[in-house]
This record gives C-alpha cells, structure tokens and sequence, in this order.
C-alpha cells in the first residue's frame, strides 16, 4: 500500500522516471501496465505530436513500467512511432487566463496602443469581463474601457456564429 502511496505522489509533483512521444499524426495504440494495478492494458495516443498535444506523450513512473512497454511495444520504438521524450525543465510561461488583478490592472493601466497590442492576443472571454470590471474599478477613460468591451464583443460574437 505504501508502494502506491509513494507512486502517487510522483505522479503528482509531476516527475515521472521517463516519457515517450509517439512521432506520427495518428493514433498510436500501445501496451502499457497500470501503474496501480500493475494489469496490463492498451492506451491510445492521439494528437499532434509537434505542438506537445496532451495525450501524445506517455509517462512512466517506475522501471517495471518501462521495462513492460518496451518489450510489448517494441514494434513502434523500431520503426520510430514511440521515442524517448525528453522534458524540459524550464518554467513554462503563464498564460494570461492565470493572471492576477493586479497583472491584469498594469495591462489597462499600461499606454494605448500596448493595450490594444494586448487585447488584441487575449481570446478569452472571462478574462475580458475580468479585465472591464477592474477598468470600472480603476475609473478609466471611456475610450479604455470602450476598447476592452469592444474586443469582448468581437469574440463574443465570433463565438456564436454557427460553424460551417
């Protein structure tokens, strides 16, 4: 039970014993060993690969694991559909849905057209409602708490169009 507990946990500070990345479009299927319950089982990996798509890379957390998918999966290391994949340790950059009021209070506080530069990258929309409630807080200009709405309607609009 102990064994468990500790796997856990490595599975949640997010530091797993090796990844791999499959390397094509496709969907690749792949024998992996539960890491709870140690039964073997099939995992499908799908996505693009070359934007890092979660569910194109597959962790292992111990060296039983690595050992099982390698030699039930040898095919796919063969001909180079599963690789060794590498994580890199640099801290990665915080998107701005995760910024603080503050953050988002230097962004309308910073000058014009770096406002709009920024409003013009953000597609989200609760961060939009966000960013006019603090601008009404901050009591801005009209023009600036104009241009946020006026990206908020945009993207508002955008998203209730009906797809082709």
């Amino acid at each position: 039970m102990a064994d468990n507990d500790t796997l856990y946990s490595a599975m949640q500070e997010g530091t797993p014993l090796k990844s791999y990345i499959k390397t094509i479009l496709g969907k690749v299927y792949i024998e992996v060993l539960d890491p709870f319950s140690d039964q073997p089982m099939g995992k499908i990996l799908e996505g693009d690969p070359k934007k890092f798509e979660k569910g194109t890379i597959y962790d292992v957390w111990t060296t039983r694991q690595e050992v099982f998918l390698r030699n039930r999966n040898e095919s796919q290391f063969s001909n180079g559909i599963l690789v060794e994949y590498v994580r890199s340790n640099a801290p990665r950059e915080k998107t701005i849905e995760e910024s603080t009021d503050s953050e988002l209070s230097e962004i309308i506080n910073s000058k014009y057209l770096g406002l709009q530069a920024k409003l013009n990258k953000i597609v989200s929309i609760p961060v939009l409602f966000r960013m006019v409630s603090l601008a009404h807080e901050l009591d801005k200009s009209d023009k600036i708490i104009g241009a946020i709405e006026a990206r908020l309607s945009e993207l508002q609009s955008k998203s209730s169009e009906p797809e082709e």
